[in-house]
């Protein structure tokens, strides 16, 4: 195990007792209905959720009623999510045309991620489409959460009641763990990732480059699924290309280089000039395009090992990796050169 693994995983158990105590009684509030200030914003959401399903939030379920709800509502999701997959090439935000996911690996797919193990035997960029991944996996990875989270705060009333005849309501359980807990966390942990201003660079990009590099932070997902600047820096490594309005690097430019350089190697950079107002420009905007993301992902806000990532993306390094910064060089370039 290498310094930084060990180091992280001490921090992550430090992190665990340290939130142990606010987010737990942030948690019993949450699921006890008390007054929380998410609540304030989400509560005519979380009325709404119940009306449009029926529910009624103060009648409380029997163990066995609970436990019938919690068993449908993930086959249901199961049973959808397997169909989602099966006929992905007949729905739309399929750009790639992705055909139907073969039987098998759709059922692992919904079965892994219903049962929140999210384990995968495919790449997703390359077998999944846009709408399979945003309204199937995307989904699942906060119902499944949340039914867990469910579950096990039935088994606390449970064991803390003693002798009641109920243990809460399944629905409302859902519910609110998924507007109240899920939600903020995912939030919260989104602009650790990508800060807002970062953020707002990813969407001045192209929307190639945008694909391309949401192809690249799939990949390094898969392949080191714990590693924040290394997801951002594969989010916003082309950032330079087209992220600054007029200092675009546009379609014909990426033709015309791909042309030079397979007509005589070394005419782009010598043809690159820093200059936003000459015809030259857009071939020192790629050949320069890693220094000038690693600045804008900087002054984003983002980590100064994002930034590096960024900066380095293309350089040539040696075999084996020497430090971890290059080992994470090493997925981010393999993962680039993959999408």
């Amino acid at each position: 195990m290498t310094i930084n693994g060990f180091l992280q995983i001490v921090l992550y158990f430090a992190a665990l007792v340290l939130l142990a105590r606010p987010l737990g009684s942030y948690m019993a509030r949450v699921y006890q209905g008390e007054p929380t200030l998410p609540g304030r914003l989400l509560s005519p959401i979380e009325r709404l959720i119940y009306r449009l399903m029926g529910v009624r939030p103060e009648q409380e379920m029997s163990w066995q009623a609970y436990a019938i709800a919690a068993l449908l509502f993930s086959a249901l999701g199961f049973a959808l999510l397997y169909l989602l997959q099966r006929i992905q090439g007949f729905l739309p935000l399929n750009p790639q045309g992705f055909g139907a996911v073969a039987p098998f690996t759709a059922f692992n797919t919904a079965a892994s991620f219903v049962t929140n193990t999210n384990w995968q035997s495919y790449g997703g960029e390359t077998t999944m489409s846009y709408l399979t991944q945003m309204l199937g996996l995307t989904v699942q990875n906060f119902t499944s959460g949340a039914t867990g989270m469910a579950v096990l705060i039935a088994l606390t009333r449970a064991l803390a009641r003693h002798s009641a005849a109920t243990i809460g309501n399944f629905w409302v359980d859902l519910t609110r763990s998924v507007l109240y807990v899920l939600l903020p966390l995912a939030l919260i942990l989104a602009l650790i990732l990508l800060p807002p201003a970062a953020a707002a660079l990813f969407g001045q990009m192209a929307r190639r480059d945008q694909r391309h590099s949401l192809d690249v932070f799939q990949r390094v997902r898969q392949t080191a699924p714990d590693q924040a600047d290394l997801a951002a820096a594969a989010l916003l490594h082309d950032a330079a290309k087209t992220a600054l309005p007029g200092r675009r690097l546009r379609l014909c430019h990426r033709v015309l280089i791909v042309l030079l350089q397979a007509a005589r190697p070394g005419w782009v950079q010598q043809i690159a000039r820093d200059d936003p107002g000459s015809w030259r420009y857009p071939f020192y905007l790629h050949t320069h395009h890693p220094e000038l993301g690693g600045e804008l992902a900087q002054q984003a806000g983002c980590t100064p090992l994002t930034a590096a990532l960024i900066r380095r993306h293309q350089q040539k390094l040696a075999h084996p990796p020497s430090d971890e910064i290059e080992h994470l060089l090493v997925l981010l370039q393999a993962a680039d050169d993959a999408s």
